[in-house]
């Protein structure tokens, strides 16, 4: 299984978005997302400090994820792309490169995206 930049950024946004100061709420993606396809995302967004909280596995293949908030980076990603013309314009970005934004790893993504927001001034 391979990191899906889509997929973190849906999970960011989510998170960055609730109203509380932990996430607890199920999360919903534009296309289906499989449970371990969540949970993988979640460990290794964990794992990279861009998000903490509570994740579990269980050997049924089922987890739960309590108390998730933004770490450092994820706030760094989540100010970054807030705005979601800001997402669309680097995800067409990489597209008139020949690439998809779902390959780009995080700094990259990020980095263009701030350099999308300083071009605006």
């Amino acid at each position: 299984m391979r990191r899906d930049m889509n997929i973190v950024y849906q999970i960011i946004r989510q998170i960055g978005d609730s109203e509380s100061r932990t996430f607890e709420d199920d999360f919903k993606f534009d296309k289906e997302v499989s449970k371990e396809k969540l949970h993988y995302h979640l460990i290794i967004m964990e794992q990279a400090g861009v998000i903490e909280g509570s994740i579990k596995a269980y050997d049924d293949g089922e987890s739960l994820f309590y108390s998730l908030y933004l770490g450092w980076k994820g706030n760094d990603f989540y100010e970054t792309f807030e705005n979601d013309n800001v997402w669309e314009n680097v995800k067409k970005y990489f597209k008139n490169k020949g690439m998809e934004v779902t390959n780009v790893p995080f700094d990259i993504l990020l980095e263009v995206g701030k350099n999308y927001i300083k071009s605006l001034f």
